[in-house]
């Protein structure tokens, strides 16, 4: 699958004002640090267009950009602007829609066009995405018309590390070693590193992890360290991305091999992660027109495991079967299963192993401040995971602290608490499973 997505800056649109940012057409600073090389393209006769070129990706690896899918690009582009300068568009996508499949059918196809946006004068998309005909291979676009669209949408990203030494194999030493040689690390000598890692492209956001630099033979005798990362895009700001970034870092620099890090970092190498499965199907009052469902906390046991597997892609039956729980929650009143990873640090894979007293209580009830103050987080941030997981979609923005990962085809909610890491299933993702609780 090859892959390109664009912004398209349209001259006589942009706002000169100070600190205003156009409605269409218009990329803002921020926007311009989602990636750290933007190619800009122009097209004779098009001399209002500008292509700010941001992906050009090949089963997502970066490649040279195709100048003949950028070209039916320009062919939508000049489409939709014409278009739009006549007051042929409105605030409504579907007409556009339409009107796309109908004169563009022949160069595109799966069309997903984005709400309108208006600046006054024109209505625009804030995003077309479609799939190119006659490439030969599957080939798909995503251009970008808003800025905010785009600050919203766009799903690359770079990161970039900052480590706390010069030479990443010097935490192989002493703790004590390590302690002297990173006595003078204070909070401005980090970001001046990660200024240096990051020169000369300027980067969205930068977020900092303490890890704890951990003596094999010792494990109580440790040296806590900062690590940060400049990231590019706000795909990039979570926890998933940023720990895989670090690992991946460290291990290029060191020749070391990753199981002596493991013992080394052991909470960046050795993560803990648990996977939720709503039982997203299961309603005992369906939806109604103005009323939302509730779901039904029964499951017949046949289903249980054949849906846990199969919604676990990287679990194996056995592990699910043996480790798995299921238990129920009060939004909707909606029964899950949730497992840990098979890869878990210290063999740690029941979730009664953090929060024993997990019930099913309301946060209102006089009995909810009988649990642990670990466990009522734990359900506050339950509560928020399954109301994200229900209505995300693929263009979604979750809030901070939340991000969308995709495990074999299948988008999980996926956030941090007490230094573990929950998957969520999406219900977009949640295919109903009968099964004979076989093995």
């Amino acid at each position: 699958m090859y892959t390109l997505q664009t912004f398209i800056g349209l001259d006589r649109e942009i706002d000169n004002d100070p600190n205003v940012v156009a409605p269409l057409g218009e990329l803002s600073t921020r926007s311009r640090t989602y990636a750290r090389d933007i190619q800009s393209h122009r097209k004779d006769g098009l001399a209002d267009v500008v292509a700010h070129v941001y992906s050009s990706k090949q089963d997502n690896t970066d490649v040279e950009l195709r100048e003949d899918v950028l070209g039916t690009v320009y062919t939508l582009v000049e489409y939709i602007y014409n278009r739009a300068l006549s007051g042929q568009t409105t605030n409504d996508n579907t007409s556009l829609t339409a009107n796309l499949e109908a004169d563009l059918g022949g160069l595109y196809t799966g069309w997903v066009v984005g709400g309108m946006v208006t600046n006054g004068t024109l209505w625009m998309p804030e995003y077309v995405v479609a799939y190119v005909l006659g490439q030969g291979e599957d080939t798909s676009v995503r251009v970008f018309f808003a800025d905010q669209a785009f600050q919203d949408l766009y799903d690359q990203y770079h990161i970039t590390v900052s480590h706390p030494v010069d030479e990443i194999d010097a935490l192989h030493g002493s703790i004590g070693s390590i302690v002297s040689l990173t006595a003078d690390l204070n909070t401005a000598m980090v970001f001046d590193r990660l200024t240096e890692a990051a020169h000369p492209y300027p980067y969205t956001r930068s977020v900092s992890f303490t890890f704890p630099v951990v003596n094999p033979n010792d494990p109580s005798d440790t040296v806590a360290l900062p690590w940060t990362v400049a990231v590019y895009g706000q795909a990039g700001n979570n926890v998933d991305a940023i720990y895989s970034a670090l690992r991946k870092d460290i291990l290029a620099n060191s020749s070391y091999p990753i199981e002596i890090w493991e013992e080394r970092i052991p909470d960046l190498f050795k993560t803990i992660e648990f996977t939720i499965v709503p039982f997203w199907s299961q309603y005992s009052v369906p939806n109604q027109s103005l009323e939302a469902g509730l779901f039904s906390p029964l499951m017949r046991y046949r289903d249980v495991f054949e849906t846990l597997r199969t919604h676990m892609p990287l679990y194996s039956g056995t592990h699910v079967q043996y480790y798995g729980d299921i238990t129920t929650y009060l939004y909707k009143s909606i029964a899950f299963g949730v497992c840990g990873g098979p890869e878990n640090r210290n063999e740690l894979f029941d979730i009664r192993s953090f929060f024993p007293d997990y019930a099913t209580l309301s946060t209102t009830s006089i009995d909810f401040n009988r649990l642990s103050p670990e466990t009522r987080g734990f359900v506050h941030r339950l509560a928020e995971l399954l109301l994200h997981a229900e209505s995300v979609g693929e263009f979604t923005l979750l809030p901070a602290g939340y991000s969308k990962m995709w495990r074999e085809n299948k988008m999980f909610v996926v956030t941090t608490y007490q230094n573990i890491q929950f998957y969520t299933l999406s219900k977009m993702s949640y295919v109903p499973v009968v099964g004979t609780g076989a093995l």
